[in-house]
């Protein structure tokens, strides 16, 4: 089952365009919250956080370790050095004592692919590399796909555009915490590009929306402009399954 699950995750990370989160400085990464550092992690690091309970978020980190730190096939023993898997070569921190990662797997060149889970201080992440408080500073009631801003942050955290549903163009992210699961972030764009709408999962977006609506499998949709026609946003929530 959790070789399965890397497979899909190393897929989704190939059809990716950027990444979110990264760290803002030397940090560790920990066991368990308050726990012991299990890796210590350099500056401007890839890494994938959920949102934060008491300062502390789960954290997911994807990985190439040298063959020569790896014991038995499943452990890395301490003081591995470990590269980034997107930049395939540099260096991105070490291992602190011995684990057993969440995946392990051989890449065709002999050393290995890591899945490593732990948690990481909320302080430790770059903010601007959070998409949802990226996205609260550029929303507003009338904004149009057309903005640079817009444009710039759809291109930066690598949304993908799964095309039109009842007359509205839709762009979408797509969360790899396997607790958030599911979309993270979905716009919602008019016939003129406007921004009208956002749906996300269960992660907390401050922003004074117009009005906001529950949706299965506990996403939101709140609407951004007011003057949504009644009409439109009918044929939305019955597009979406949204309970009010």
């Amino acid at each position: 089952m959790k070789m399965r699950y890397l497979l899909i995750f190393a897929i989704l990370l190939l059809s990716i365009v950027a990444f979110s989160e990264t760290t803002k400085n030397k940090c560790f990464i920990k066991d368990h919250i308050s726990g012991n550092n299990i890796i210590e992690l350099n500056s401007n690091v890839t890494i994938y956080a959920s949102d934060p309970t008491n300062g502390w978020c789960k954290t997911r980190l994807f990985i190439i370790i040298d063959k020569s730190f790896i014991e038995n096939v499943e452990s890395i023993i301490e003081g591995a050095i470990i590269k980034d898997y997107y930049r395939k070569s540099p260096m991105i921190g070490k291992i602190l004592e011995k684990l057993i990662p969440f995946e392990i797997f051989t890449r065709e060149d002999g050393n290995y692919e890591a899945l490593i889970d732990g948690y990481i201080s909320y302080d430790d992440l770059e903010i601007k590399s959070i998409p949802e408080r990226a996205l609260e500073n550029i929303i507003s009631s009338n904004i149009s796909f057309g903005d640079p801003k817009l444009i710039a942050f759809t291109k930066e955290f690598g949304f993908n555009k799964r095309g039109d549903i009842e007359g509205y163009h839709y762009w979408e992210l797509y969360d790899l915490m396997p607790e958030e699961g599911g979309i993270r972030i979905g716009l919602f764009f008019d016939k003129n590009n406007y921004l009208v709408a956002i749906m996300n999962n269960k992660r907390f977006i401050n922003y004074m929306f117009a009005k906001s609506f529950k949706v299965e499998r506990n996403y939101q949709l709140h609407l951004v402009q007011a003057n949504v026609s009644d009409k439109l946003l009918e044929k939305l929530k019955a597009k979406i399954q949204i309970s009010d």
